[in-house]
């Protein structure tokens, strides 16, 4: 593998700009290497992932927390329960950030199951 220091950094930025940053270097054409283009692409469909997950999972414990509210007594316990599971969930994704930035800079195209086989159909 052919990476360049250059390569390393934006993707890193990337990463850490949940794609933000890899989509303005798409744009601007400075996606070269196969390396930066994977990183970027990926970046850019976890920081889709984080942006939408937690909406998701907000409205779906907002639901399951409406019926909890008709059990008497239950309503504080599910609300205990969502905000451990969205802290687990936050370190699981802070995880998964940086695995990729150190695969980064071990000259690795990380592999993350479902998103990584979409990244590889696009290249």
């Amino acid at each position: 593998m052919d990476t360049t220091i250059k390569d390393k950094i934006f993707s890193t930025l990337s990463y850490l700009s949940f794609g933000i940053l890899g989509f303005v270097l798409l744009l601007l054409k400075q996606g070269e290497s196969r390396f930066l283009r994977y990183h970027i692409y990926q970046s850019i469909l976890l920081g889709l992932l984080f942006m939408f997950i937690p909406y998701g999972l907000n409205i779906l414990f907002g639901f399951i927390q409406m019926a909890l509210k008709l059990i008497p007594g239950a309503g504080i316990y599910g609300a205990t329960a969502f905000y451990w599971i969205n802290q687990v969930l936050f370190f699981i994704g802070f995880g998964i950030l940086a695995y990729s930035i150190f695969g980064v800079w071990k000259n690795q195209y990380t592999w993350i199951k479902w998103i990584s086989a979409q990244i590889y159909k696009m290249l």
